[in-house]
């Protein structure tokens, strides 16, 4: 397996954070454009008058700073190690797919049961590349 097939799901995860990111500057914007907050409160994070979604897709962004920099984190090392397998590799494309997933809900949807579900095999799923990561490190 060549190194740029298996950073595919890291650079699908990196288009993701751009998109939330982009469109949490779009929705900001549009805000201070049309007053609905000011600068001061865009500063201060204080988005008390600004619509629920725009402040679900702030924390949405946030949330891809937690497990997805953890996960890049270990495929770096995996391909330094040059320990990549297919089941690592499936393994992150379905931590990926979870992670959209979740940013889905928590954008679009707003189901915390169905956004529960994505964070929860996202976990297990990153738990069980560290797991696999860790096993043939041990074996090498």
């Amino acid at each position: 397996m060549t190194p740029f097939i298996y950073s595919l799901p890291s650079a699908a995860l990196i288009v993701l954070i751009f998109i939330l990111l982009f469109s949490a500057f779009y929705c900001r914007f549009k805000l201070v454009r049309t007053r609905q907050i000011t600068i001061a409160q865009l500063v201060n994070k204080d988005f008390s008058n600004a619509p629920h979604h725009v402040t679900l897709l702030g924390y949405s962004y946030d949330n891809q700073f937690q497990q997805p920099v953890l996960f890049m984190l270990l495929n770096a090392l995996i391909l330094m190690f040059g320990l990549e397998s297919y089941a690592s590799l499936i393994l992150s494309w379905m931590f990926v797919i979870a992670r959209y997933w979740h940013s889905y809900e928590h954008v679009i949807n707003n189901s915390i049961l169905r956004r529960t579900i994505a964070f929860g095999l996202s976990s297990i799923t990153h738990l069980m590349i560290w797991g696999l990561f860790f096993n043939e490190l041990a074996q090498f």
